[in-house]
């Protein structure tokens, strides 16, 4: 049988073998050993870096191959894999998009192993065009292998025309499957992004809409974007559809959803603009990104079960909805370590202001991982917490962070806020900061020691590449970290020393390695005394994913109980988050430090 080898050789600096006859000798290996007759094969290169030669080979299998230059010097000597050409069965889709990026399956008869380069090909004859694209093995189900990979893309071919389609094992050699895919109109999926503030406020919303762009970038073609900056969550009740859903209550507050908090007053302004959406601009896909758009997402999702909702930082899905927030509590920790060494360095006093948004999880597991990372330099060091209960109000940031320099004499400020003004305050003050969303270095100076940041794009990539392979959300609550790239640190100030960077670097390693040991310090307890990782759960009530706080065998506390942070519950609402020993309330006595946190100085 004559069969078709095909080498690449890759070498630095690259092989001229263009236009360079060379001979292609093959034996055959059985074990460790070769055996039978060397079948030299002489042939032209007609491409550098390229040989193809056919030969007459006996079996497939393990074949040592030599390459020699006329001259007899050697090329190159290295392993190849003699196979028999596959049987296709099967190749869906029918049809594929000019966009390309359509999710492909190859179904092969018989087992078929991790090749080289394996690349399918889609021929246009009549036009004498193609576009290639790799595809991987899936998975084998004894009898039948599958192959798996995306459609290239097709921009400039002829809609409507069938494509035959051609696969290589190898990367050179190409057969006929025998199959054809019809070449249809790419229909983009409508995607509307709901934010909260506008993205100029250079914080959350600035990279929310960069994670937009990214995606417009990535699914080039296949994708269409739009948002709607500004949509309040707190205030009188704006929604009139949300009375036709079995979930609203109209006869609490001015309307709400029967499952929401109680001491949430909201506007309900993304339901009714998720209905506007969906209804007159035929939205496919809402990504909503603040917390408290969850209930209107939860109950849109219900009412439009073939349009997928992605929402920011909660709970509640749905097989149409899935919630997405990354472990940025990592970079938290890790920026902890950067203030706790500058404090160190220069013998400060040993108090971090902290202005917070709204007492939930996600803002009370930073905190705590904050407080945590300066704990690796220094467990005295201290936070005085302000709650501000806005998420971006530059004014009430300010005058929040100034409070804490001015009567609590602290050295340094982080934040849980979008604005970048707690830096800004903390640069007048002559104090230090560590910003959060984005590089707050670049706009406020080298005040900023570093800045915690989410790259969303990557997350939401996540759910986009769903929706257009078809696939369900699913309940998915996308919940990643370091290990992904879900989040960064920006840039370092000057300020930060030696021994910070190096603290940092060692611990951003294990994180990257996926060993996440930042709740695990023996013997943690909260501001209230409660040992948080003994053996015993000191949770009150703690929902179904928090009966196990640790991880067994060890006093790292579970996923659940690091996103919730919570002691108690009513229903599945948390009513009391826990903090640990060392951060206190700035606006209470606290109740591991009752006296002397409420400065004499101030009077309101």
């Amino acid at each position: 049988r004559e069969v078709e080898v095909a080498v690449a050789v890759i070498s630095a600096p690259p092989l001229q073998l263009a236009n360079s006859t060379y001979k292609l000798q093959l034996t055959q290996i059985a074990g460790s050993t070769t055996t039978g007759t060397a079948r030299p094969c002489s042939a032209t290169s007609a491409q550098p870096g390229a040989l193809v030669c056919p030969v007459e080979w006996p079996d497939a299998g393990a074949v040592l191959a030599e390459l020699k230059s006329d001259s007899g010097q050697e090329a190159w000597v290295g392993l190849l894999w003699v196979y028999e050409e596959p049987v296709v069965t099967a190749v869906r889709p029918a049809q594929v998009s000019v966009a390309g990026s359509d999710l492909l399956h190859v179904t092969l008869q018989g087992m078929v192993s991790e090749y080289g380069s394996m690349v399918l090909r889609l021929v246009d004859n009549a036009a004498g065009s193609f576009a290639d694209s790799r595809v991987a093995v899936e998975g084998d189900a004894g009898s039948a292998s599958t192959l798996v990979g995306r459609s290239p893309s097709l921009l400039g071919f002829t809609v409507g025309v069938d494509l035959q389609v051609h696969l290589s094992l190898n990367g050179f050699s190409f057969m006929d499957t025998g199959f054809m895919v019809r070449l249809v109109a790419s229909s983009k999926l409508k995607i509307g992004f709901i934010y909260v503030t506008s993205p100029s406020d250079f914080g959350w919303t600035f990279q929310h809409n960069v994670a937009r762009l990214y995606l417009e970038n990535r699914f080039y073609g296949q994708i269409q974007t739009v948002y709607k900056d500004y949509v309040p969550e707190w205030g009188p009740n704006e929604c009139v559809v949300c009375a036709e859903e079995p979930g609203w209550n109209a006869s609490k507050k001015l309307g709400m959803w029967h499952d929401e908090p109680a001491d949430f007053f909201g506007t309900h302004a993304s339901a009714e603009l998720m209905h506007k959406w969906i209804e007159e601009e035929g939205i496919q896909m809402v990504i909503a990104t603040s917390f408290y758009y969850h209930w209107d997402a939860y109950h849109m999702a219900s009412r439009y079960p073939s349009v997928n909702f992605i929402h920011v930082g909660a709970w509640l899905t749905r097989s149409n909805m899935g919630q997405v927030f990354p472990k940025v509590y990592q970079a938290r920790y890790l920026s902890g370590i950067a203030m706790a060494w500058y404090i160190k360095k220069l013998g400060l006093p040993k108090k971090v202001g902290y202005v917070s948004a709204f007492p939930l999880g996600e803002t009370v597991r930073h905190i705590n991982a904050f407080k945590l990372g300066m704990e690796m330099v220094d467990p005295e060091i201290e936070v005085y917490l302000t709650w501000l209960f806005t998420w971006h109000d530059a004014r009430r940031e300010r005058l929040g962070a100034a409070r804490l320099l001015t009567f609590y004499g602290v050295e340094g400020i982080a934040q849980h806020t979008d604005s970048r003004e707690p830096q800004v305050v903390a640069q007048e003050y002559g104090k230090v900061g560590v910003g959060y969303n984005t590089d707050m270095l670049l706009t406020v100076g080298d005040s900023v020691l570093t800045s915690p940041v989410i790259v969303w794009g990557g997350e939401y990539a996540h759910f986009v590449q769903k929706a257009l392979d078809g696939e369900p959300m699913d309940n998915t609550n996308l919940w990643r970290g370091a290990e992904v790239g879900a989040w960064r640190l920006s840039d370092f100030s000057s300020k930060v020393p030696a021994e910070a960077k190096l603290m940092i670097a060692a611990e951003y390693e294990k994180l990257l390695q996926g060993h996440d040991e930042i709740f695990c310090k023996p013997n943690m307890r909260d501001n209230k005394g409660r040992l948080r990782n003994g053996p015993t759960n000191p949770a009150v009530n703690p929902v179904p994913w928090e009966q196990d706080h640790l991880v067994p065998g060890t006093t790292c506390l579970t996923g659940g109980v690091v996103n919730q942070v919570c002691q108690e519950y009513v229903g599945f609402d948390c009513v009391e988050q826990w903090l640990l020993e060392g951060i206190h309330d700035s606006c209470d006595p606290s109740p591991s430090k009752p006296e002397g946190i409420t400065s004499p100085n101030l009077t309101s």
